[in-house]
């Protein structure tokens, strides 16, 4: 709309003195700013409204076609978008504020009006209408690259395929992520990653139909779908259009350069039928592109026989599906100290498997787990659980003390992980304070919107957070800074490497973590030797086998009840 041209108000009124008197206000103190269209029911509205010839709707509540709340229900539900100012003879409190909530922007008692609030009135529904668009377009569009964000992808995504379905139409998804983005920021800083960023959205929104759509999940992945198909050369064709908008150099820097990217695709229906599926296999297509050696853009279709598992890997994935079931997991854990004073502060859950008689370590059965998606459920059993343990250890009066539970990176992508920190933690009545959830660096950078999202609903519920296994290699002291974490566990490379250079970055991470107000942890001590060397440092605190082995929730509480000298 141009914001010069006069805004067409829609008057439905068909008391005429009112309508007269309305006409006669915009003449007063509307100017040139309104242009009236005057109509005496819903009916004769409904041509004007389908046409989009109305800015601004005045809506008398006793039409001949309408009469009360009833009359506003449905103008709103003909024009949702369109801002509602409603007039009526009533003075009543009660009804305006139900005006309000049916979707009136404004309830004006015509007794009571004059031509300065009339004419206010319509200013403030046009600027408050303005201000919902903005907020709307906000909350679903990436503010960098203004394309669509997850929210608004995943949306269209599934509207886009129902639309496939009737129309029994081909739509391919596309998943691209540019390769050497980590580098860029690394070595030219944030605001030339940004600006590569902004430029990779253009270009995918000069490229594409109208018809398709492009988003942006957070960090350098982006998405694409294109609908409508005929054919798989049709999907072949959108992305040699996407390689040939990508691949000509970038201004970073200052200087042209080349960027790579690898772009995978996935059909629906043909290799999957539903939004999520069908993102796990264009997202596996990337990575198998991102194995390509030659050109500077890889892109590559999703092949069924590459990612069918062995015999030995279904019969493993069936084996955990009845573990699950069973109640073969279960929990032990390892304890962590201050090494200041030897005090037991905490405890580090770990997850186990008991199979034929015998115990399997996570490195077994993980990979599995992360692969076929169980270790959704199954992370939910070990955060209910261990909710529950620390709760029961605190009701026989031992000493209370955090409990860490790991969050993997499916667990930490998944939406739903704030409502079952949630559940878990109001199950068990443990304060919020007393869970210490560990996520991966790798988690925190796959999408950074989506880590702060969830770091930020996790926190309000007042649970820690710790970055685990930290060698440095992806996050920053911006990274620190911007995310609501409360400590860092430096991984046990780093703890045990004796080298000169190593032990003077560890130093160094943890004086930047002390600045922040961050504590240090250091995992893997496994020797008197090596806990010596922490005391000595500026470490708080440390956890590994020099200071007790994982204990099951029975032999740990006996354990407590022990005691213990400090050092």
């Amino acid at each position: 709309m141009n914001e010069s041209a006069p805004h067409t108000i829609l008057l439905i009124e068909d008391n005429p003195g009112d309508a007269r008197l309305v006409a006669e206000y915009l003449r007063e103190c509307g100017r040139e700013a309104f242009r009236l269209t005057h109509v005496t029911s819903v009916a004769d509205a409904v041509p004007l409204i389908d046409a989009n010839e109305a800015d601004i709707i005045v809506l008398d509540l006793m039409l001949p076609d309408g009469e009360g709340l009833e009359t506003l229900q449905r103008v709103h539900e003909l024009a949702p978008r369109v801002p509602i100012v409603v007039l009526s003879h009533l003075d009543d409190e009660r009804e305006a504020v139900k005006a309000v909530r049916l979707g009136a922007q404004d309830f004006l008692v015509k007794q009571h009006l004059s031509p300065p609030l009339f004419v206010r009135s319509l200013h403030y529904a046009l600027e408050r209408r303005k201000l919902e668009e903005r907020l709307f377009y906000l909350a679903h569009h990436d503010v960098l690259t203004e394309l669509a964000n997850r929210k608004l992808f995943h949306d269209r995504l599934e509207q886009a395929i129902a639309w496939a379905r009737r129309h029994r139409r081909l739509l391919a998804l596309f998943v691209i992520d540019l390769d050497d983005f980590k580098a860029i920021n690394d070595t030219f800083g944030h605001a030339a990653g940004d600006e590569l960023l902004r430029e990779v959205g253009v270009r995918l929104k000069t490229t594409l139909r109208a018809t398709d759509q492009a988003g942006r999940l957070g960090g350098d992945e982006f998405v694409v779908y294109a609908g409508d198909l005929h054919t798989r050369a049709d999907a072949q064709r959108v992305a040699e259009k996407l390689v040939a908008a990508l691949s000509p150099p970038y201004r970073v820097g200052g200087k042209a350069r080349q960027i790579q990217a690898s772009i995978g695709v996935a059909l629906y229906p043909e290799d999957a039928d539903e939004p999520q599926l069908l993102f796990e296999r264009a997202d596996a297509a990337m990575y198998a592109a991102k194995r390509n050696d030659g050109a500077d853009i890889h892109w590559r279709f999703f092949r069924a026989e590459e990612h069918v598992p062995s015999d030995e890997e279904a019969a493993c994935e069936a084996r955990l599906a009845t573990a699950l079931a069973r109640g073969d997991f279960f929990l032990v854990y390892q304890p962590q100290v201050d090494l200041n004073s030897g005090r037991l502060i905490g405890v580090e859950a770990l997850l186990r498997l008991r199979q034929d008689g015998e115990v399997v370590m996570p490195a077994v059965f993980m990979p599995a787990l992360e692969r076929t998606g169980l270790i959704i459920q199954v992370g939910e059993w070990a955060l209910k659980q261990a909710c529950r343990e620390a709760a029961s250890w605190m009701a026989q009066g031992l000493p209370a003390m955090k409990v860490a539970v790991n969050v993997s990176g499916r667990q930490f992508r998944d939406p739903l992980l704030p409502e079952r920190v949630f559940e878990a933690l109001k199950e068990a009545q443990l304060p919020g304070h007393w869970l210490e959830l560990e996520i991966r660096e790798e988690s925190l950078h796959a999408d950074e919107a989506l880590a702060l999202q969830q770091l930020r609903r996790l926190n309000a519920m007042g649970c820690r957070i710790a970055i685990d296994n930290f060698r440095g290699t992806r996050t920053s002291l911006r990274d620190l800074q911007r995310f609501p974490i409360h400590s860092i566990k430096i991984d046990k490379s780093l703890v045990q490497d004796g080298d000169g250079k190593t032990t003077a970055f560890v130093e160094a991470v943890i004086s930047v973590a002390h600045v922040l107000k961050l504590r240090s942890l250091a995992e893997g001590v496994e020797t008197a030797d090596q806990a010596q060397r922490l005391r000595q440092g500026a470490w708080d605190g440390a956890q590994g086998f020099a200071f007790g082995q994982p204990l099951d929730a029975a032999a740990l509480a006996a354990f407590l009840r022990t005691p213990r000298t400090t050092q």
